[in-house]
């Protein structure tokens, strides 16, 4: 039963391996780019981009009111090109150009789509030396190119150029009311960490629409206003510094030392988190400021640095971005020149404050962790460092460049996340597949198998039945022979009464006939209580030969022991008791006085030669030996040598059909 159970758990492996090898067949093909490699590997990728997600800024939409971005005219249809171009006023060392679209949120949904970003355009660069410019970037539908929600990073090798075109080859159309037109938030247009498309001017073909309002105008194609609310990954936000109601103090910086600085960055006050937004985005702006620069800390030498003032929400904005003349100096003021008024209001309720001051040299803040103060006396409700700190409500503030990168990089790396789950939701599905298969596969054969022991084991206990039968049929014969022969003895006896001699005779045989007839009895109980019986073949008949022909000359040669204890345990049993019949012919009939045995295994036949010196004159097998050799499936045949005997041989085929019996 073990080597049963052996080759069962065999085969159950075998088909667990090729089920294993046909599910990686069945991978193949359908996962892309994706199909190389395994689910461990898929899983380990899975994990690294959710880190560097995690690292990564966030994609937070701003709220409230401020400009869109820059609209064409309509044209035809999709296939008329539509031409912006910017004008860098000089030549500029340029090295990457970010293209933000504008986006529409969807009224029927919660989601927000780019709205009439080009399906195909071309970027190209040039000077006044090169007006057809040359090509940086080219995409299409035909590429694989899918307008998306973040920003569009182009990066190329640095090159010196003093205009930026793009050229459509296909439009989307305008989700509100379905026409082809070219429509973009912002072109930045970096050289290092500076944007120098900021501000600069910027014309169209076929021209500007005629219906330009305040929100869509080509100024704010390069104002720096994005649809995005800077949101760095790790930190938490700080509050912005906001004056008390009705307080327009000063606000004042020391940088420490004299620092040299070319541009002025502002963070508004963020309050989109209010729902409303309780102010239009112009908390804490004034309608007109100025930002002074000066050497002393009374700023008496003052100059003016930048004079803004803005007549509508759209000219200002989350981030304020202002280029100046190249200026060093230690100290700079912004000063409240005309107070924010509130409609309708009589009493002034109007105050200022920023979430951060920046002053930048070549995209770098100098004024992060400087030492900032309010020009007025008085305890204010936020202390005046919190415009210096390097945070806005959100968290850490970014540079420019490397923020709208972030957020590219989010995209990227949220495509290929989308892929991976595609790719794990596919393995895992047929790992399911397979494991249902498996475990259906697993409980047929556990069936199988123990349908197979249970049929095993009723027919282990019909072949001992018939084991047992053959040995009883065989106790049968030789106790009707023995006791046919006690009877015949017992007649003698009565002739031999008044012999002496002749009548101890006949007893004694009696009495040897009678011991000879209960060791047969034992000999024959034994092998019908023992189911280990013949597991010895070679030694139950050299056993019985010793036994048996004790008085005899014997002689016994025995080839291909490993086949014979390889036999099955019937077959064992029915050659023994074939051979043991023959002894017992031997002894009763042929009054022989040497026996030879000769039995010879080879895998495919077994031979089994008795001969006797006797007289017993049977020229045809006995019934007794005929039974035997059918229960056997052999064949057997009786010869007299011509120097006399009688031989026995059985000749019995081991395969048939290639089948071991």
């Amino acid at each position: 039963m073990v080597n049963f159970f052996d080759g069962a758990f065999r085969k159950l492996l075998k088909v667990l391996l090729f089920l294993r090898i046909v599910s990686g067949v069945a991978c193949a093909g359908d996962l892309g780019d994706l199909s190389g490699y395994s689910l461990s590997e898929l899983e380990s990728r899975r994990e690294m981009i959710h880190e560097e997600l995690d690292t990564l800024a966030k994609l937070s939409l701003r709220g409230g009111m401020g400009s869109v971005g820059f609209r064409s005219s309509f044209v035809k249809n999709a296939n008329n090109p539509v031409r912006v171009q910017i004008d860098l006023e000089k030549k500029e060392l340029i090295d990457q150009i970010v293209l933000v679209p504008t986006l529409w949120r969807d009224l029927t949904g919660d989601e927000v789509v780019p709205d009439a970003f080009p399906a195909g355009f071309r970027v190209l660069v040039g000077d006044a030396s090169n007006k057809a410019g040359k090509l940086i970037g080219e995409f299409s539908r035909e590429s694989g190119f899918k307008p998306g929600i973040y920003p569009l990073v182009i990066d190329f090798p640095e090159i010196s150029a003093s205009w930026v075109r793009i050229e459509t080859t296909e439009l989307n159309q305008l989700t509100e009311i379905r026409k082809y037109m070219l429509q973009l938030a912002e072109v930045l247009v970096f050289s290092g960490e500076t944007n120098v498309a900021l501000h600069k001017p910027v014309s169209c073909f076929p021209g500007f629409p005629d219906y330009v309002t305040s929100p869509f105008d080509p100024r704010f194609l390069v104002d720096e206003s994005v649809p995005f609310s800077m949101d760095a990954a790790g930190d938490e936000g700080r509050h912005a510094y906001l004056s008390i109601i009705g307080d327009h103090p000063d606000l004042n910086i020391d940088l420490g030392a004299p620092l040299t600085f070319s541009r002025i960055r502002l963070h508004a006050v963020e309050q989109q988190n209010t729902v409303p937004q309780a102010y239009a985005g112009d908390l804490g702006i004034p309608r007109r400021f100025r930002v002074l620069g000066a050497d002393s800390r009374d700023f008496s030498d003052a100059r003016v640095l930048l004079d803004y003032a803005w007549e509508t929400i759209y000219d200002i904005g989350p981030i304020m971005e202002w280029e100046i003349p190249e200026t060093t100096c230690r100290y700079v003021k912004i000063k409240d020149v005309e107070p924010n008024p509130s409609i309708g209001v009589t009493m002034d309720i109007s105050r200022i404050g920023f979430s951060e001051v920046e002053l930048l040299d070549q995209g770098k803040n100098i004024a992060v962790g400087k030492a900032a103060w309010r020009g007025r006396k008085g305890r204010p409700s936020r202390p005046p460092k919190l415009l210096t700190d390097g945070y806005n409500a959100f968290g850490k503030i970014l540079n420019l460049r490397i923020w709208m990168n972030q957020l590219a990089r989010r995209h990227d790396l949220e495509v290929e996340l989308g892929a991976l789950e595609v790719a794990l939701t596919a393995q895992h599905m047929r790992q399911a597949q397979i494991l249902t298969w498996s475990r259906r596969v697993i409980l047929t054969l556990l069936v199988s198998i123990a349908a197979l022991f249970l049929v095993s084991r009723i027919l282990q206990r019909k072949n001992e039945t018939k084991i047992r039968h053959r040995i009883a049929a065989n106790l049968h014969d030789e106790l009707g022979a023995n006791l046919h022969a006690i009877g015949m003895l017992g007649d003698l006896a009565k002739d031999s009464f008044d012999h002496r001699e002749q009548l101890e005779d006949t007893m004694d045989r009696i009495r040897s006939l009678t011991e000879r007839t209960g060791k047969a009895v034992r000999n024959c109980a034994h092998m019908i209580q023992t189911e280990g019986v013949c597991d010895d073949l070679v030694a139950e008949m050299r056993r019985d030969v010793d036994r048996l022909l004790c008085d005899l000359n014997h002689e016994m040669s025995i080839e291909g022991e490993e086949i014979l204890s390889r036999l099955k345990r019937r077959t064992k049993i029915d050659l023994y008791l074939f051979y043991k019949e023959c002894l017992v012919n031997i002894i009763r009939h042929s009054g022989a006085t040497h026996v030879i045995t000769k039995l010879v295994a080879t895998p495919g036949l077994i031979a089994l030669e008795v001969h006797d010196d006797g007289d017993g004159g049977v020229e045809e097998i006995p019934l007794s030996l005929a039974r035997r050799t059918r229960l056997l499936g052999a064949k057997a045949r009786i010869s007299m040598p011509e120097n006399g005997g009688t031989t026995v041989l059985l000749t019995l085929r081991l395969r048939r059909f290639g089948l071991l019996l």
